[in-house]
């Protein structure tokens, strides 16, 4: 990436926002807001109109036109200097740095925001059924593609050996849906072996004839309903939930 090129670094913020789905200003930014924590936020950093980096001294007001990586390590050496002669306390202080720490920087930030992003449109799902797609596994759980995100299916939830089915499309219960402030990383951890996984299938699948009591041996037993369900429903039913199914007719 070459910082004093404009046309490069369009080129550059349009390619990330492809391929991480990030808006092409929201990319402008975070690499304003990754060069600041670089310069120990000593300096504000932005794009002007033609596309030139520019640093503003926050005391002093001074602007340096940022054009290659030795002018961000010149700044750097002069707060580390400065800083040092003070004896202020910052952080991780160093007066070195090199393109790849900026780029890992800007990497983690992008998944970063890939992730909250994740947890955004996923937590809606939180104790519901959806589909995925088993690809692999771990030393404890099933890797699912859940529309493009990895979900895990820990052994102890699952019903069922997916290796030999990898590929094919299941349905599984939503069981956490998290997001690490932290670390920034997103998580979802789904279930085939909780009630619930049981009772949103057949609530969903016989509607208001459905009345789903807790009375589950394994995953499923008797169902309580107030229409018996004909045969072609019972069959989808059992094949949706992997289990033979007894449903007994009751009133309100």
């Amino acid at each position: 990436m070459e910082l004093s090129n404009p046309e490069e670094l369009k080129k550059f913020f349009k390619r990330i926002s492809t391929v991480y789905g990030v808006e092409y200003l929201d990319s402008i930014y975070m690499l304003e807001v990754i060069l600041e924590k670089v310069l120990y936020r000593k300096y504000t950093v932005n794009f002007d109109e033609d596309f030139n980096i520019i640093a503003v001294n926050r005391e002093t007001r001074t602007e340096i036109q940022i054009k290659a990586l030795k002018d961000i390590k010149k700044i750097r050496q002069s707060i580390y200097k400065k800083v040092k002669a003070k004896q202020e306390s910052i952080a991780n202080l160093q007066s070195y740095i090199s393109m790849k720490m900026i780029s890992e920087l800007f990497s983690k930030a992008l998944w970063n925001k890939a992730a909250l992003e994740s947890y955004r449109n996923n937590k809606f799902s939180l104790h519901k059924n959806i589909k995925g797609i088993p690809i692999s596994k771990t030393d404890d759980a099933y890797i699912v593609n859940i529309g493009g995100i990895a979900a895990y299916l820990p052994f102890k939830y699952s019903d069922m050996q997916f290796e030999e089915v990898f590929g094919e499309t299941f349905e599984f219960y939503v069981r956490e849906v998290g997001y690490d402030t932290e670390e920034g990383t997103f998580s979802m951890v789904l279930s085939r072996t909780t009630k619930n996984f049981v009772r949103n299938i057949i609530e969903r699948e016989l509607g208001h004839h459905a009345v789903v009591t807790d009375r589950f041996v394994g995953k499923a037993n008797y169902v309580n309903v107030l229409k018996m369900p004909n045969k072609d429903k019972k069959e989808r039913l059992e094949g949706l939930i992997g289990e033979k199914m007894v449903f007994r007719v009751v009133k309100r």
